[in-house]
């Protein structure tokens, strides 16, 4: 069986049975790259899901341990139970903004389209401190980078670069009213080389030296700086 036919049959499976326990269970939600087609890095990005619920089932946790025991899902899968109310009402955050619109239904009613969203004062709050601790935490990590081996430089700023994306997306949102889902649509958005460049590294980071990884931190940061 390819992975592919695996991946819908093990979902399809969850779904399944998730309907069959839960008489409050609404979708199965994939959220994040997976959702909208960004690049999947092998080692290090997850096939992210919410598990929608009316209310929250108090033995969904324990329930999923003795589910996962018999399932075939790997390391790479991470299932987030959520109460319907928390996944439409805004939550005021970055990653639940960006989940607002990099989500794809899978199974169960499409909620999707009952998803609120902030009012245009908190859009800006967020987008702006998003900014401002990326740039500051970029700032520090590149000054004890050469401290750290190639692999930790990998794996921090590959984060770092995510949540650069995340939040000039968020931002272009409250600018233009239309968010841009793929981090290629932020490129293309801001039509920027510094933009350009921290992309193909993040979807190369496990071939990046760590001085080239650096210098498109630093790049990135005087852009974050003036946008």
């Amino acid at each position: 069986m390819s992975q592919v036919k695996l991946m819908v049959s093990n979902l399809e499976k969850l779904h399944q049975w998730a309907s069959s326990k839960y008489e409050n269970y609404q979708s199965l939600v994939a959220i994040g790259s997976f959702a909208v087609g960004d690049a999947w890095i092998e080692r290090r990005s997850d096939y992210d899901f919410l598990v929608i619920f009316e209310e929250y089932p108090l033995t969904i946790a324990s329930d999923l341990e003795i589910y996962f025991k018999n399932s075939r899902f790997d390391e790479t899968y991470l299932f987030t139970p959520l109460p319907k109310s928390a996944f439409i009402e805004p939550q005021n955050n970055s990653h639940d903004f960006s989940h607002k619109f990099r989500s794809r239904t899978i199974y169960g009613r499409d909620l999707i389209p009952e998803v609120k969203l902030p009012s245009e004062e908190v859009v800006k709050s967020i987008y702006e401190m998003g900014l401002e601790n990326t740039i500051r935490k970029m700032e520090i990590r590149i000054a004890h980078a050469m401290l750290w081996d190639n692999e930790k430089v990998r794996d921090i700023f590959w984060k770092l670069f995510k949540h650069s994306f995340m939040n000039l997306a968020i931002k272009a949102y409250a600018v233009s009213r239309s968010y841009p889902c793929t981090r290629q649509d932020v490129v293309n958005y801001y039509v920027s080389e510094e933009l350009k460049a921290a992309l193909e590294a993040l979807n190369t980071i496990d071939e990046q030296s760590k001085e080239n990884i650096v210098s498109v931190a630093r790049g990135l940061v005087g852009y974050l700086q003036v946008i």
